[in-house]
């Protein structure tokens, strides 16, 4: 994903992130290790963000760095950045509307709902049908 924005709907927000999670939390270890982020302190910061952006309220990012800051939690040098990125991953945080022409986030669980997980192979067949059907014939290539 690269860090493309992409919009779903929000029934499928779970499942299209549970097909990426794991590969991206891969390809993320040795920066986040560089930036000193363990999986301790993005498991506080999950419990920060949820109890904040609880009952439906949303937060720019420069909130909730401020959150982070005010717990002792370094957010410069895009540190900030790698743990909003990592909680969003989770499945806990999504974008939301702007706030004043800035970024805002909410709980994901406040938009998508839970439901029962697809198992990977079926998510991975129906991402494909859905790329081919938008994209037009497909080849063995494809």
């Amino acid at each position: 994903m690269r860090g493309t924005l992409h919009f779903v709907v929000p029934e499928e927000a779970r499942w299209l992130l549970n097909l990426s999670k794991e590969r991206m939390r891969q390809k993320s270890q040795t920066r986040m290790k560089e930036l000193g982020i363990d999986d301790q302190l993005i498991e506080y910061c999950k419990g920060l963000f949820i109890e904040e952006l609880k009952e439906e309220r949303l937060r720019t990012r420069q909130e909730l760095f401020a959150l982070l800051e005010k717990e002792g939690i370094r957010t410069k040098d895009q540190r900030g950045y790698h743990l909003l990125w990592h909680i969003a991953q989770d499945g806990v945080i999504s974008m939301g509307p702007m706030i004043e022409k800035k970024q805002a986030f909410m709980l994901l669980e406040n938009v998508a709902p839970r439901l029962p997980e697809i198992p990977r192979d079926e998510a991975l067949g129906k991402l494909a049908m859905r790329y081919f059907a938008s994209r037009g014939p497909a080849t063995v290539y494809d």
